[in-house]
Protein backbone atom coordinates (compact mmCIF):
# COMPACT_ATOMS: atom_id res chain seq x y z
CA UNK A 1 0.00 0.00 0.00
CA UNK A 2 0.96 4.04 -0.11
CA UNK A 3 2.31 5.65 2.44
CA UNK A 4 1.76 9.18 3.44
CA UNK A 5 4.32 11.40 6.33
CA UNK A 6 3.22 14.59 7.05
CA UNK A 7 2.75 16.81 10.13
CA UNK A 8 -0.71 16.85 11.84
CA UNK A 9 -1.38 20.69 10.36
CA UNK A 10 -1.37 19.96 7.17
CA UNK A 11 -4.03 19.83 4.93
CA UNK A 12 -5.16 16.47 2.55
CA UNK A 13 -7.89 15.68 0.67
CA UNK A 14 -10.10 13.33 2.39
CA UNK A 15 -13.86 12.25 2.02
CA UNK A 16 -13.09 14.53 -1.05
CA UNK A 17 -13.03 17.62 1.39
CA UNK A 18 -9.78 19.41 2.19
CA UNK A 19 -8.85 18.76 6.02
CA UNK A 20 -5.49 19.10 8.49
CA UNK A 21 -4.46 15.43 8.69
CA UNK A 22 -5.00 15.56 12.34
CA UNK A 23 -9.03 15.16 11.01
CA UNK A 24 -8.37 11.99 9.26
CA UNK A 25 -9.35 8.49 10.29
CA UNK A 26 -8.81 4.98 9.37
CA UNK A 27 -11.90 4.35 7.07
CA UNK A 28 -11.52 7.62 5.38
CA UNK A 29 -10.40 8.29 1.51
CA UNK A 30 -8.01 9.61 0.49
CA UNK A 31 -7.39 11.05 -3.27
CA UNK A 32 -4.98 8.19 -4.63
CA UNK A 33 -3.15 9.83 -8.06
CA UNK A 34 -3.42 6.48 -9.80
CA UNK A 35 -6.02 4.42 -8.81
CA UNK A 36 -9.47 6.98 -7.68
CA UNK A 37 -9.35 6.80 -4.21
CA UNK A 38 -8.13 4.55 -1.27
CA UNK A 39 -9.46 4.09 2.28
CA UNK A 40 -7.03 4.89 5.30
CA UNK A 41 -5.93 1.81 6.62
CA UNK A 42 -3.89 2.38 9.52
CA UNK A 43 -2.63 6.02 11.37
CA UNK A 44 0.81 6.57 13.02
CA UNK A 45 1.49 9.23 15.34
CA UNK A 46 4.41 10.68 16.63
CA UNK A 47 6.74 9.51 13.60
CA UNK A 48 10.17 11.28 13.77
CA UNK A 49 11.17 13.09 10.75
CA UNK A 50 13.89 15.48 10.93
CA UNK A 51 14.31 18.84 8.46
CA UNK A 52 11.58 20.99 7.38
CA UNK A 53 9.43 19.62 3.96
CA UNK A 54 6.88 22.28 2.60
CA UNK A 55 7.51 22.65 -1.21
CA UNK A 56 4.62 24.79 -2.78
CA UNK A 57 3.40 23.87 -6.30
CA UNK A 58 1.90 25.90 -9.23
CA UNK A 59 -1.79 24.79 -8.44
CA UNK A 60 -1.12 23.97 -4.66
CA UNK A 61 -1.43 20.64 -4.84
CA UNK A 62 1.36 17.78 -4.74
CA UNK A 63 1.32 13.97 -5.14
CA UNK A 64 3.03 12.32 -2.85
CA UNK A 65 4.11 8.40 -3.11
CA UNK A 66 0.92 8.70 -5.32
CA UNK A 67 -1.01 10.72 -2.64
CA UNK A 68 -2.74 13.61 -3.33
CA UNK A 69 -2.22 16.20 -0.29
CA UNK A 70 -2.30 20.25 -0.62
CA UNK A 71 0.85 22.39 -0.02
CA UNK A 72 -0.69 24.16 2.20
CA UNK A 73 -1.10 23.58 6.38
CA UNK A 74 -4.17 24.93 8.66
CA UNK A 75 -1.99 27.28 9.85
CA UNK A 76 -2.33 29.11 6.10
CA UNK A 77 -4.92 30.37 5.18
CA UNK A 78 -5.33 28.38 2.13
CA UNK A 79 -7.36 30.78 -0.45
CA UNK A 80 -5.07 33.36 1.00
CA UNK A 81 -1.70 31.79 0.82
CA UNK A 82 -2.53 30.99 -2.72
CA UNK A 83 -3.15 34.26 -3.66
CA UNK A 84 -0.28 35.39 -2.23
CA UNK A 85 1.74 32.96 -3.74
CA UNK A 86 0.08 34.14 -7.43
CA UNK A 87 2.66 36.46 -8.37
CA UNK A 88 5.44 33.82 -8.13
CA UNK A 89 3.52 31.98 -9.72
CA UNK A 90 3.18 34.58 -12.85
CA UNK A 91 6.89 34.88 -12.49
CA UNK A 92 7.55 31.67 -13.01
CA UNK A 93 5.31 31.11 -15.97
CA UNK A 94 7.67 33.92 -17.40
CA UNK A 95 10.61 32.27 -16.57
CA UNK A 96 11.62 33.61 -13.63
CA UNK A 97 11.44 33.55 -9.45
CA UNK A 98 10.49 36.81 -7.69
CA UNK A 99 11.07 35.01 -3.77
CA UNK A 100 14.23 32.33 -5.59
CA UNK A 101 15.30 30.52 -2.57
CA UNK A 102 14.50 32.79 0.24
CA UNK A 103 12.08 30.67 1.93
CA UNK A 104 14.80 28.08 2.00
CA UNK A 105 17.79 30.82 2.81
CA UNK A 106 15.76 32.64 5.51
CA UNK A 107 12.30 33.49 7.39
CA UNK A 108 11.07 36.54 5.90
CA UNK A 109 9.48 38.92 9.21
CA UNK A 110 6.43 38.51 7.73
CA UNK A 111 6.40 34.44 8.19
CA UNK A 112 7.66 35.15 11.64
CA UNK A 113 5.00 37.42 12.51
CA UNK A 114 2.32 35.32 10.81
CA UNK A 115 3.40 31.94 12.78
CA UNK A 116 3.60 33.80 16.50
CA UNK A 117 0.31 35.29 15.55
CA UNK A 118 -1.59 32.58 14.29
CA UNK A 119 0.30 29.14 14.40
CA UNK A 120 2.95 27.44 15.72
CA UNK A 121 6.96 29.00 14.96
Amino acid sequence: GRSLTLSSDHMVYANAKLVPAVDVRVGDFLIDAHDGSRAVLAIRIGVPKRGLYNPHTIQGDIVVNGVVASTYTSVQLSTLTHMLLSVERAAFRLGFSVLGNMLEVQRPAVLSWYMRTFGSA
